[in-house]
């Protein structure tokens, strides 16, 4: 019977380590995406603003 729950403990613990390792990675990806895209810099020409609509 001692057998069994070390086993389980240790299988536990091996698949909990890979599930943080993965998460990790995502987080670390995420990162990577978040530094890599545009945010606040203007990368094209700026639209003219629209003028007052014409009265009917």
């Amino acid at each position: 019977m001692c057998d069994t729950t070390t086993v389980v403990r240790t299988d536990f613990a091996g698949a909990n380590q890979r599930v943080c390792h993965g998460m990790g990675t995502a987080l670390v990806l995420a990162f990577l995406c978040a530094l890599w895209q545009p945010g606040g810099r203007v990368t094209g020409a700026p639209r003219p603003e629209p003028g007052p609509a014409p009265a009917p």
